[in-house]
């Protein structure tokens, strides 16, 4: 339990980082007339989702929930899990009659490894629902960006190889763009 307080805690601190080096960095490099292009990821900050709505990409907002409710929901799982065997195995070692009340046929070693596994598995899927909001954050913002971005003939990329000798090739990158 002190790992799931910790765990919460760490995430809190981890997300008002975030969101303020990143409301941070967009107030310090955006000029007064591309402030909008800020808003998208600070909604995704507030709400997930929230951001792709707002660029009209709706097909990625069930996307979002979809992944993060499904870590959450075998976070969830996982520590109810690990709580079981926590408790069944405090009972095991601290009760004076030693007496199994739930897993019977489990040793105490078993409902260790048990208890462990289960815990790895919550702080992945802690990990892992972390990960997706911050992506929706970027997501968004990205978006956003890429929505102002221009495309025209004049900007191209091309990949050309080159062979100078039979032992060596290369690979050059060239960037053009025509004015």
């Amino acid at each position: 339990m002190k790992l799931l307080k910790s765990f919460t805690l760490v995430s809190h601190i981890f997300f008002l980082l975030f969101f303020f080096s990143i409301n941070l960095v967009l107030s310090q490099n955006l000029k007064k007339e591309n402030k909008n292009l800020a808003t998208p990821a600070l909604m995704s900050a507030v709400v997930p989702g929230l951001g792709q709505i707002k660029n009209k990409k709706l097909w990625k907002v069930p996307v979002i929930y979809s992944a993060i409710g499904t870590c959450t929901y075998f976070f969830v799982k996982n520590n109810n899990d690990f709580n079981k065997y926590s408790s069944e195995y405090f009972l095991r070692t601290n009760d004076e009659n030693n007496v199994p009340t739930q897993f019977t046929n489990l040793s105490n070693n078993n409902l260790l490894t048990l208890r462990d596994y289960h815990r790895k598995k919550r702080d992945l899927n802690g990990i892992l629902i972390l990960a997706f909001y911050i992506l929706n954050v970027i997501d968004a913002s990205v978006d956003n960006h890429l929505k102002e971005y221009n495309l025209n003939d004049n900007l191209s990329l091309n990949l050309d190889f080159e062979s100078n000798s039979e032992l060596n090739k290369l690979i050059n990158f060239e960037l053009k763009y025509n004015f």
